[in-house]
């Protein structure tokens, strides 16, 4: 008689475990599903992303900056 109470209770425990379990883990989907849908960014982070450049104007900046370094570069090893 004690062994069927005594699996009848770890039976019960394990089902509210498992049921405990399940619903923290549907939860926090959930919460994150809710954070998915309500999510707006930072103005600081919307301001970069639509004032970066295209890759073409990226490159002709570059170039210019490193010609403008090499022609600093080239004053001083005159002297």
């Amino acid at each position: 008689m004690a062994k069927v109470k005594n699996k009848k209770t770890n039976q019960e425990v394990t089902q509210r475990k498992q049921v405990m379990f399940s619903i923290i883990v549907l939860c926090l989907l959930g919460l994150s599903a809710y954070y998915f849908a309500t999510y707006e960014p930072t103005t600081m982070a919307q301001s970069f992303y639509e004032n970066r450049q295209s890759a073409e104007q990226y490159r002709q900046s570059r170039a210019l900056d490193s010609a403008k370094v090499k022609a600093e570069r080239n004053i001083f090893l005159q002297d």
